[in-house]
């Protein structure tokens, strides 16, 4: 059975009935979080009856699902069959066959699934209705302590939104999310389904090889013993056993939980293998099958938050709230795995991004990367005078911007074409902000690799990006930076190349991994772990006697008095319009763009990070 096959079996059980029964809950819970927050004094009787509220909704569904699930299986399996029998038959006769076994053994499997599909239910209505009066009187204080009605209600709704798809195993404790449980459900059901029929052929026919299917990406346990041939029995002379080579009939082996591989009748002199030899896929995509493998499971994570968050929206947008925030999120998230799968060459799953048991999928609000500027609001002030003035010239005149960088400071980039249609001031500006940059930085800034123009969302003048260990690529946006004058396009693009700087402190694996931490707690809220670069500022500022604590709440140094006073003079940018979580890092870089444009002795903050960060003391 192709890998599809096992998607789409899953997406007509996991889908229909079960979806809309997820919907109706989760906005009944909503509509009663509402209630809730409107008239405190319902709390207690709407607790009372919550339980039973969610249970009453599955009663209306659960005839259908268990009828969707037994018609699915009982299509899927009969197919599987008729490819079997004409395998089988063109390659023997035999005098007799069990007929009916196939839709045996479906009906049995379909039983097993609506069971687990009930269990699993009932569990989700169970945590829901715990979690819903845990999230609503939450929201009721906020409420009732003078804070924002709207602000309660979107978080509420975003917990409620995730609360709404968990259903716990009882057995392990763990939480999962219902559509990914139930998919795992479908998939290892009709495995045990699909090679219980398989054997039960093979039998009748007297055949004891098997071959797996084999794809290029597979997990590398499973890469070991994908397209090769096995004998059930183990009795085989020239063929390993089966059960010993793959781990067949375990949790972790062929056919396993997760497991997309198949088995199919082997006959010598019959039969043809799967090809194995990858080396046109692995030039084709970079990556070797190990490596296409990883880079599947993190946009596999990618895809997860996009439709958590997608989720939250939906769930806050039937109670009429904007969700603002949380569709900014979700532009960024979308940005992220759309760079991801640039990167990789990797194809972009819009099925996967879908959010499951919502009515229609939200859209974002606007995109952009960690450290992007929002052109309503960013205007950095500065001029950089005669330091840049030969620089610009130089550009002005330039046919080829990376050669002329090249031959000043020994760094030739790959300028994209789209820099070509902008301004010559614009060009030149951008050219000689970078190369100031790079010199009052140095380090990983001299790894700049790439300059381009790019659509990067509502707003969005520039980015730098980190690829790999510390290359650098600067990504600008034409509209955001078109009509600046010289000084202000020089500014912004020192600031994008100042953002290197922290580069120095950790690896690029070290890099992501506090990227992704970050984009967790945007999600999920609660404590977010200090950075390496926060941690050596917030200790170094302690040294000199400012008053600074890391709140791992807020995501940021917080600042008071003198600091307070100075940050404040470094920059309204970093303190007042960065984006949440990304402040110290903003302020990094303003205070390396003040010390560049001033001096030092000016800022005694702003000598400190630079001390830090580029002296290294």
């Amino acid at each position: 059975m192709a890998a599809d096959r096992f998607d789409a079996l899953a997406a007509e059980i996991v889908h229909g009935s079960q979806e809309e029964f997820v919907a109706r809950l989760t906005r009944e819970f909503a509509q009663m979080l509402e209630q809730g927050v409107s008239n405190p004094d319902r709390l207690a009787v709407l607790a009372r009856l919550s339980r039973d509220a969610a249970l009453a909704v599955w009663a209306e569904y659960e005839g259908r699902v268990d009828e969707e699930c037994a018609a699915a299986f009982e299509e899927a399996l009969a197919a599987e069959d008729e490819a079997m029998l004409d395998a089988l038959k063109t390659w023997a006769a035999v005098d007799a066959y069990d007929t009916g076994y196939a839709a045996l053994r479906a009906a049995e499997a379909a039983r097993g699934v609506a069971e687990i599909m009930r269990r699993q239910n009932v569990a989700m209505c169970d945590a829901l209705a715990d979690s819903w009066y845990r999230i609503t009187a939450q929201a009721v204080a906020e409420v009732e302590s003078g804070g924002s009605r709207r602000a309660a209600m979107e978080r509420g709704c975003a917990a409620l939104a995730d609360a709404g798809l968990q259903t716990i195993d009882y057995r392990s404790g763990v939480s999962t999310a219902v559509d990914a449980a139930l998919r795992r459900h479908v998939v290892t059901q009709w495995n045990q389904a699909r090679n219980d029929l398989l054997m039960r052929r093979m039998d009748e026919w007297g055949v004891d090889l098997v071959f797996t299917s084999a794809h290029f990406g597979a997990r590398p346990s499973h890469a070991a013993w994908q397209g090769k041939v096995f004998s059930r029995s183990g009795s085989s002379p020239d063929y390993p056993g089966l059960a010993e080579s793959t781990g067949y009939g375990t949790v972790t082996g062929l056919c396993g939980a997760n497991c997309r591989h198949t088995m199919t009748p082997y006959v010598e002199g019959y039969s043809k293998l799967p090809d194995t030899d990858w080396s046109e896929q692995e030039r084709l995509t970079g990556m070797t099958s190990d490596e296409y493998y990883e880079a599947t499971q993190r946009q596999r994570r990618y895809e997860l938050a996009i439709r958590r968050t997608k989720r939250e929206i939906a769930t806050g947008r039937e109670l009429g709230l904007d969700m603002a925030d949380k569709r900014v999120l979700l532009g960024r998230q979308q940005a992220r795995v759309r760079q991801w799968c640039a990167e990789k060459g990797l194809p972009r799953d819009y099925e996967r991004e879908r959010a499951y048991g919502v009515g229609r999928q939200p859209r974002s609000l606007s995109t952009g990367a960690l450290s992007a500027r929002r052109a309503k609001a960013a205007a950095f002030e500065g001029s950089f005078g005669s330091a840049t003035a030969a620089a610009r010239t130089a550009y002005l005149s330039s046919r080829d911007l990376g050669r002329t960088m090249y031959d000043r400071i020994g760094i030739r980039p790959d300028i994209g074409s789209g820099v070509a249609n902008l301004t010559p001031e614009t060009r030149a500006a951008i050219m000689s902000g970078i190369e100031h940059g790079i010199g009052f930085v140095g380090g990983p800034a001299r790894n700049l690799k790439f300059v381009t123009t790019s659509r990067l969302g509502r707003g969005v003048i520039a980015q730098a990006e980190r690829r790999g260990d510390s290359d650098l690529v600067i990504r600008i946006s034409p509209s955001g930076i078109g009509g600046r004058s010289m000084d202000d396009v020089e500014q912004i693009m020192f600031h994008e190349v100042a953002h290197a700087a922290e580069w120095r402190l950790t690896s690029g694996a070290e890099w992501e991994r506090e990227a992704d931490r970050l984009i967790r707690w945007r999600e999920r809220g609660g404590a977010l772990r200090i950075s390496r670069s926060s941690a050596k500022i917030e200790e170094a500022l302690k040294t000199v006697g400012y008053s600074v604590a890391y709140d791992d709440r807020k995501g940021q140094i917080v600042l008071s008095g003198k600091a307070a006073e100075e940050a404040s003079a470094i920059s309204w940018y970093a303190v007042g319009r960065a984006d949440t979580g990304t402040q110290d890092s903003e302020l990094i870089a303003e205070s390396i763009r003040f010390v560049a444009m001033n001096g030092r002795g000016k800022n005694r903050l702003a000598d400190v990070i630079v001390e830090v960060l580029l002296d290294g003391h």
